[in-house]
């Protein structure tokens, strides 16, 4: 019926069960008519003792209060023996009287709780609703939906002004005038800890430039902010690393106290930068750390004068420029992260609480890059989907974990362009001036009728899975969130009657060549390819970044040992389907071994970059290896 937690075995195991005890004993002894109605089954009429109490405390709901006292109310089941008067001889006999109450109790943390009171008992009628419940572990129970009310709690007390027009909440002074104090320091060697919150007097050890460590004394109220971290991270994370350690402050003093009872070395809770916690290692971690990273941004963009610029801009931005507002939006986020000195992607997800659906689709970092911005229908995609991914989830993953997406993308009725998987068909792809694969402008704007949609799940991020709260902090670094993906079916994607011919055609063509092909050297191949492409040997040389003699020699048979790199370039630049160019690797003597980091990029770039220019090809080749693919003209 009820589920035990942290606060509720104390009780059980601590002398306040005792107190219980004979509070209830004592309320049974001044209430025998109650006693009498909840005697079952049998005709007593009047209960004239109580010789035993039999208690089990099944249930406690805690209200959060001011500073460190506490409110709570304790279920408890009772089983009275009680002496009862029954049938017309006035009979007595020991009789069992089952009942609940409900135990009203107050107590102070600072005191742990020895200072335990009972301000009242009453028959427990199955309901108790706490104003500002707690958790077992002492911990705030708030809804997603409830953080902006939270924050607002905070900036109705100490920064009232942030609530009326549309400026920047100085994280500093936000905490100046909760009376805590803001330290400098390298606190781990790795920077892998943005900010700690400490909650009592400790010494720590601590790191000096040149990474030696060194003790310090710390003060109750001190936040240590790692500045070098927050920067390396991106512009802003130090603000919400501040706003995010207040937070802890205010509303997690409790469960660090309670948590103290239990484990006296406890001095701090830290933040990490992927979102966990340092000193901590329960469960309650989970539910602070979340609550801090929710609440933070609430705290440093307020929702209404936060929306209301939003707004704004996003009106002037069109008024000037006109065009699609998901073309506008990366100006707007910009100009909202400079104002409120937060993240880009904190400004972005501030976005989407306050209602600007088109935010999804714009400033999305994949493969060290912002992709272009695009539009899908609001409700198209669920909180866990995606239509973006990078270019390693969708070759080394999800290729070889799905063989219907494998077989459609072998068989040419997919494209993996700019970073979504589309529909192969002319309404929704085409060459730009470079000759790059990239989206029509009518894909752009409708990406959920043409693009596979992905489930997604967070699979480096210590404590929150849900793409949808990734950690404000510092979401848009180099270092991107890994996810686990899953094709999910979207019913909006069809074909049209271009496409379909199209892909046809596409069938054929690839057979033809197979067929053609499998039993021809290398070099035999290449000709063929470029006889049937239409393809010179300068053409080739300049689109593959390879040297025309160079070609010419493996037309010409003369280069017995194929080079792996230039063969793959060879073969990106004729824009061949990945059947024909797994022959081709055959043919050539290539093998390539899985895991290898050359190797799983020369994959990448056969699945996904067949249609882009060589730049764009060495500039992902650098990214992942460290050395371009050709080094002939780049």
């Amino acid at each position: 019926m009820f589920q035990t937690n942290t606060f509720l075995e104390f009780i059980k195991n601590s002398d306040i069960s005792s107190k219980i005890q004979d509070s209830v004993f004592n309320y049974c002894e001044h209430h025998h008519s109650f006693l009498c109605q909840c005697i079952y089954d049998y005709d007593v009429y009047r209960v004239v003792d109580v010789s035993d109490v039999d208690i089990h405390i099944n249930a406690v709901w805690i209200d959060d209060n001011k500073e460190s006292s506490l409110n709570f109310d304790i279920a408890v089941e009772v089983d009275a023996e009680v002496e009862g008067v029954y049938g017309k001889h006035h009979d007595h006999d020991c009789f069992n009287s089952h009942f609940w109450l409900l135990i009203n109790c107050k107590g102070d943390l600072k005191n742990k709780l020895n200072d335990f009171n009972i301000v009242g008992i009453y028959e427990y009628d199955g309901k108790s609703k706490p104003k500002k419940p707690l958790s077992g572990d002492l911990v705030p129970i708030i809804k997603k939906e409830d953080y902006d009310t939270y924050a607002t709690e905070i900036l109705e007390k100490y920064y009232p002004e942030a609530l009326n027009s549309a400026i920047r909440v100085d994280a500093e002074a936000l905490a100046k005038r909760m009376k805590l104090t803001i330290v400098e320091a390298n606190i781990t060697n790795d920077r892998s800890v943005f900010g700690q919150c400490f909650f009592n007097d400790s010494v720590e050890e601590l790191y000096d430039s040149e990474g030696n460590p060194y003790k310090q004394e710390i003060k109750k109220g001190t936040i240590l902010v790692d500045s070098f971290a927050t920067f390396l991270y991106s512009f802003g994370s130090r603000s919400m690393t501040i706003a995010h350690e207040c937070v802890h402050a205010y509303y997690h003093g409790k469960a660090f106290m309670f948590a103290q009872l239990f484990d006296k070395d406890l001095k701090f809770i830290g933040c990490k930068v992927n979102g966990g916690t340092q000193g901590l290692s329960t469960s309650p971690v989970y539910w602070m750390e979340r609550q801090a990273n929710g609440i933070a941004p609430c705290i440093l963009m307020p929702f209404k004068p936060f929306q209301e610029y939003a707004l704004k801009l996003i009106k002037d931005y069109h008024q000037i420029y006109g065009g699609n507002v998901i073309d506008l939006l990366p100006h707007v986020i910009e100009e909202l992260a400079k104002t409120y000195d937060v993240t880009i992607y904190a400004a972005k997800k501030r976005l989407l609480d306050v209602g600007v659906h088109e935010a999804a689709g714009v400033n999305n970092w994949v493969d060290d890059k912002y992709i272009r911005p695009f539009y899908f229908a609001k409700g198209s995609l669920q909180k866990d989907e995606t239509f973006t991914i990078s270019t390693a989830s969708f070759s080394h993953k999800l290729l070889f974990s799905n063989k219907d997406l494998f077989m459609d993308l072998i068989e040419g009725k997919y494209e993996f362009v700019e970073n979504h998987v589309v529909l192969n068909d002319p309404i929704y792809i085409k060459k730009n001036h470079k000759g790059d694969l990239v989206l029509t402008e009518y894909a752009r704007l409708n990406l959920d009728k043409c693009a596979v949609k992905f489930k997604c799940k967070a699979i480096n991020n210590e404590y929150d899975n849900s793409l949808s709260t990734i950690c404000y902090l510092c979401r848009d670094v180099s270092k991107e969130v890994e996810f686990d993906l899953q094709v999910t079916k979207n019913p909006n994607i069809i074909f049209s009657k271009e496409g379909q011919e199209k892909h046809v055609k596409h069938s054929e063509n690839v057979n033809e060549i197979v067929k053609n092909i499998s039993s021809m050297r290398f070099g035999e191949i290449l000709k063929y390819l470029m006889d049937f492409l239409q393809i010179s040997e300068k053409e080739l040389s300049i689109d593959a970044d390879v040297d025309e003699r160079t070609i010419r020699r493996y037309l010409n048979g003369e280069n017995k040992d194929p080079n792996k790199k230039t063969i793959v370039a060879i073969i990106r630049a004729l824009d061949l389907p990945p059947r024909v160019s797994d022959i081709i690797l055959k043919r050539a003597g290539i093998s390539l071994v899985d895991g290898d980091v050359v190797d799983d990029a020369i994959v990448d770039v056969l699945m996904c970059f067949r249609e882009s220019n060589y730049r764009e090809v060495n500039r992902f080749f650098t990214m992942k290896t460290g050395e371009p693919l050709t080094k002939h003209k780049s």
